[in-house]
C-alpha cells in the first residue's frame, strides 16, 4: 500500500509557508500565514488520482495540521481541489459558526464540501494538532478527527451532483481556496494521499502510524451505524415523486435503487446488515434488504453477507409480523440464486415453510393465555399474603411496617402488569387480527415454498417424503383465497416433475 507521490512547489519565496522544525513531537511543520501556499504541480499523479466520476469515485485523505485563527471572517482553506472549467472542487477548511441564538457561542470547526455538498465537525477543536482522515466511497464522503472513537465520523456527506458528473481536478492546494481569496493560518505537519477507500484496518494502522509519529490520540472503532445514504436516496425518490406526481414512494425509491453504484449497493448493504441484530430496527431492516432484493446485484451481495442464520431465527420468532418479514426476504433472495436455495435447505428451510404452511396459532396463544393466567394467579396469591402480613404487624414498628407497604406496592403493579398481559392476549385471540396475519404468513410461506421447489428438483422428492401433498390439500380447505392462491402455485411447481405428478 503506497502513498500517491506528487510535488507541492512555490516558485515565489514571499509566498512559501515557513518550514519549522520540531512543532509537535519533535516533528517539522509547515506554518502557513495569509497570502502564504503551496500549488501542486499541474497534471500532477495526485490530480489525476483524485480525477473521475464523483459518483463512483474513491480516495483517502490524511493530513495532521491545526488551526491558529479563530476569529474573523471564515473560511480558512487548509486543502483544495478544484475542477476549474466546472467549479466542482474537493475542499478541507476550518470555520467558526455561532449557535443559532446564543450570544457569545462562536466555535471554531472543520468543514468538508464536495460540490455543493457540505457537513461540519461538532465538538473538534481545529486549534489542536489533529489527525484529519477524509474518506471518499463514491458517494459517501466522511471526516474523521482523531479517529473514530464513538463509530461515527465527525461529519459527513453525500456528494449531491448528477450522475454522469465528471470533475478532472486542474488545480491542488494547501493553504489558499480556489479563488485564491481565502488563505489558511496554521500549521500543516503531513499528508498522505491514496487512490482509494482504504479498509477499516488499513485506516486504522495509518492513524496509529501518525499518532505514533506526532504524539497525537487516535482510536478507531469502524463506523456501522449511519444511514445517510440511504436517506439521501429516499430523499432523492421523493424529488422525483414531487416532479413526477405519481405518488409511489416505493416504486421511486426501487427506481432510486436501481441507479445506485456498486459501492454505494455494498455500503447500502453493509449498513443495512448492520441493524439486523437491533431488535427494535429489525422488522424494517428486514422490509428494506427484502426491497433491495429485488436487484439481482444487490440480491448477489445480500446473499455474499450471509444472513441466513439470523433470518432464520425471526422465522422460528413469536412476533408473527416478523416471521412474514423473514419469509419474504428468505423468498426474495432465493429468486434465481441457487446459492441461497442451497443455503435455505441446508437449515431445513422446506420443513420449516411446511409447518408454516399449517400455523398451530390458536393452540399457542392458548398456551400463552395459560401461562400468563399463571402469572397472574402467583402475584395476586402474593398480593393476598402481604396484606395479610401488614395487617398483623405491629402498628408501631414502623420500620417493618413501611416496608411491608412497600412491598405491598410492588405486588400491586405486578399484578396489574400481568393483569394487562392476560387482557392483551385475550383480545389477540377476539379480534382477529392474529388469524389475518396468520393467513399472510401461510402465504408468505407457501410462496417460498413455490420459490424454491421450481429452481430444485431435489426438494420436490423432499417435499413429498415430509407429506407435504397432504399439507398443502388440508390448507386449501382455508377460507382465504390468498392463501388457496398461494398453495395452488406451490402445487403446480411440484406437478411440473413427471414423478411427483403421478404421486
Amino acid at each position: 500500500l503506497m502513498p500517491i507521490k506528487a510535488d507541492a512547489p512555490q516558485p515565489i519565496s514571499e509566498y512559501y509557508p515557513l518550514y519549522r522544525r520540531n512543532v509537535r513531537n519533535f516533528m517539522p511543520s509547515l506554518r502557513f500565514t495569509p497570502n502564504q501556499y503551496l500549488n501542486f504541480v499541474e497534471h500532477s499523479y495526485l490530480q489525476r488520482k483524485l480525477s473521475g466520476a464523483v459518483c463512483t469515485k474513491n480516495f483517502t485523505l490524511f493530513m495532521v495540521a491545526k488551526g491558529y485563527n479563530t476569529m474573523g471572517s471564515s473560511p480558512w482553506p487548509l486543502f483544495t481541489a478544484v475542477d476549474e472549467k466546472t467549479a466542482f472542487s474537493y475542499q478541507i477548511q476550518v470555520v467558526i459558526e455561532q449557535q443559532a441564538g446564543v450570544e457569545d457561542s462562536v466555535e471554531a470547526r472543520w468543514k468538508v464540501m464536495c460540490g455543493t455538498s457540505s457537513a461540519k465537525t461538532t465538538g473538534c477543536d481545529p486549534t489542536q494538532h489533529s489527525i484529519i482522515t477524509l474518506v471518499k466511497m463514491g458517494r459517501l464522503v466522511r471526516l474523521y478527527v482523531n479517529g473514530c472513537p464513538h463509530g461515527r465520523a465527525a461529519a459527513e456527506l453525500v456528494i449531491d451532483e448528477q450522475d454522469d458528473t465528471i470533475a478532472n481536478i486542474s488545480e491542488a492546494l494547501f493553504g489558499m481556496d480556489a479563488n485564491g481569496a481565502k488563505f489558511f493560518d496554521g500549521e500543516l505537519s503531513e499528508f498522505l494521499a491514496y487512490s482509494e477507500d482504504l479498509s477499516s484496518a488499513q485506516t486504522d494502522s495509518i492513524g496509529r502510524y501518525l499518532s505514533r509519529r506526532f504524539d497525537i490520540g487516535w482510536t478507531w472503532n469502524a463506523p456501522t451505524d449511519t444511514h445517510i445514504l440511504d436517506e439521501w436516496l429516499l430523499q432523492k425518490a421523493r424529488g422525483k415523486i414531487k416532479q413526477k406526481k405519481t405518488g409511489d414512494e416505493e416504486g421511486a425509491l426501487d427506481d432510486a435503487f436501481d441507479r445506485s453504484t456498486y459501492k454505494e449497493d455494498v455500503i447500502l448493504v453493509e449498513q443495512s446488515m448492520s441493524y439486523l441484530a437491533v431488535p427494535e430496527e429489525a422488522h424494517n431492516c428486514l422490509q428494506q434488504l427484502t426491497r433491495m432484493a429485488k436487484f439481482p446485484r444487490k440480491r448477489m451481495l445480500i446473499v455474499k453477507a450471509g444472513p441466513f442464520d439470523t433470518i432464520f431465527e425471526f422465522m422460528e420468532s413469536g412476533q408473527t409480523l416478523l416471521k412474514v418479514a423473514a419469509v419474504r426476504l428468505m423468498t426474495g433472495l432465493c429468486k434465481n440464486n441457487r446459492d441461497a436455495v442451497v443455503a435455505v435447505c441446508k437449515r431445513d428451510g422446506v420443513f420449516i415453510l411446511l409447518q408454516m404452511c399449517e400455523p398451530d396459532w390458536k393452540q399457542a396463544l392458548e398456551d400463552l393465555l395459560n401461562e400468563k393466567q399463571a402469572l397472574y394467579d402467583k402475584a395476586d396469591d402474593e398480593r393476598t399474603a402481604v396484606k395479610a402480613n401488614l395487617e398483623a404487624l405491629d402498628k408501631t414498628n414502623v420500620g417493618c411496617v413501611f416496608q411491608a407497604r412497600m412491598r405491598l406496592k410492588y405486588c400491586d403493579n405486578m399484578v396489574q402488569e400481568a393483569k394487562l398481559q392476560v387482557e392483551g392476549v385475550h383480545k389477540r385471540m377476539t379480534s382477529g387480527i392474529e388469524q389475518m396475519n396468520n393467513y399472510e404468513l401461510v402465504r408468505t410461506a407457501a410462496a417460498g415454498l413455490a420459490m424454491i421447489v421450481e429452481q430444485d428438483d431435489d426438494t420436490k422428492e423432499l417435499l413429498i417424503k415430509m407429506s407435504g401433498l397432504m399439507v398443502l390439500d388440508r390448507v386449501l380447505d382455508t377460507p382465504n383465497i390468498p392463501v388457496q392462491t398461494s398453495i395452488c402455485k406451490v402445487i403446480w411447481a411440484l406437478v411440473q416433475q413427471e414423478q411427483v405428478a403421478r404421486a
